[in-house]
């Protein structure tokens, strides 16, 4: 977890008319009722737990808009409080505000470090610096992920979904007909 992502928790929870919109997120992503949300997250492992969760606050945070604040949350956090972050935490999140979810293909392999990527999408590329990541992946590996780009390095703001690299080629196709 970033630095900041608890500061930013916390604003957001002094913000009682915006965890309203939580339910409509979780049915909108997830396609389920937040008891069932619920209900499912409590079977699963604590890996996927915090998968989903990462993925759900990923676009609480970033990605919805709020016709309350005008704004997407972090864009408004930046705006509204950046009293309450030291200004490298700043920058971080306004690298993370621009980031997006792209499918990148594992070019080489750092273990314990992270890996080469190349961006199925945009044929960016890159080192992402993903200690965890590094210790599973392997080359041509094919991944999404949210990833932004900070001082030369590409970092993810939550989980990777791993695919085989057998699974490429589907994925283009995919993207080409969307």
């Amino acid at each position: 977890m970033a630095s900041f992502e608890s500061k930013v928790s916390d604003i957001f929870d002094k913000n009682p008319r915006l965890a309203r919109k939580i339910p409509i997120l979780i049915r909108k992503i997830f396609y389920e009722s937040e008891s069932k949300f619920k209900q499912r997250l409590n079977k699963e492992s604590e890996e996927d737990r915090q998968a989903h969760l990462m993925r759900l606050f990923d676009i609480l945070f970033i990605d919805f808009f709020f016709d309350d604040l005008n704004d997407r949350f972090i864009n408004w956090v930046i705006d509204h409080h950046p009293e309450r972050f030291s200004e490298s935490e700043l920058e971080e999140m306004r690298a993370e505000s621009e980031s997006y979810l792209d499918f990148y293909e594992v070019q080489k392999v750092f273990p314990g470090e992270g890996s080469h990527i190349k961006s199925l999408l945009t044929n960016y590329e890159g080192f992402l610096k993903d200690v965890s990541s590094s210790l599973s992946l392997i080359k041509w590996d094919i991944v999404l992920s949210r990833c932004y780009l900070l001082r030369g390095n590409y970092y993810a703001t939550g989980s990777l979904i791993r695919f085989k690299p057998s699974d490429k080629k589907y994925i283009i196709n995919r993207i080409k007909k969307a």
